[in-house]
């Protein structure tokens, strides 16, 4: 019998964090999810950023394996949950980061077929090209600001 939609991104949304470590474990992976709500917006942002990746790859026809397994979507998860951390939540923020989410999900999708053919794992390459491109970009915009929570400083 074939698993409903939903299942398979439920299961795609807690295995995205387990990935993070290597673990299919799923209490772990929702004690992840969970602690990524210490900082609100830092998992409010990862759990978008999956929701995009996996509407791409559903949208796209990519494998319901993968999408299930968290394998597309980690990279985005840690994107999503980094710009959490750095920035201000903001409107124009939400508009970059399902931007961000949707380019790191392209550059997994491509390192990891390029990689793949020569026998060697992506992790997270595409994670550090994300997070990059987003770094060097906020400069240019006047709505994004640093987020100068008093929690760095405990």
């Amino acid at each position: 019998m074939q698993e409903s939609v939903v299942n398979i991104h439920l299961k795609g949304l807690l295995n995205s964090y387990g990935q993070v470590f290597f673990s299919k474990n799923m209490v772990f992976s929702a004690i992840l999810l969970l602690v990524t709500f210490f900082e609100p917006w830092s998992g409010l942002s990862g759990v978008v950023a999956i929701l995009v990746s996996q509407l791409l790859a559903r949208s796209f026809h990519f494998s319901e394996a993968l999408i299930e397994d968290g394998s597309y979507t980690y990279n985005p998860l840690m994107v999503g949950v980094g710009m959490g951390v750095i920035y201000q939540p903001k409107p124009s923020l939400f508009v970059i980061l399902v931007i961000a989410s949707a380019v790191t999900f392209f550059i997994t999708v491509l390192s990891s077929h390029a990689l793949a053919r020569r026998g060697l794992p992506f992790l997270s390459i595409p994670f550090l090209l994300g997070i990059w491109i987003v770094l060097l970009g906020a400069d240019g915009f006047s709505t994004i600001h640093l987020s100068y929570n008093d929690s760095w400083y405990r």
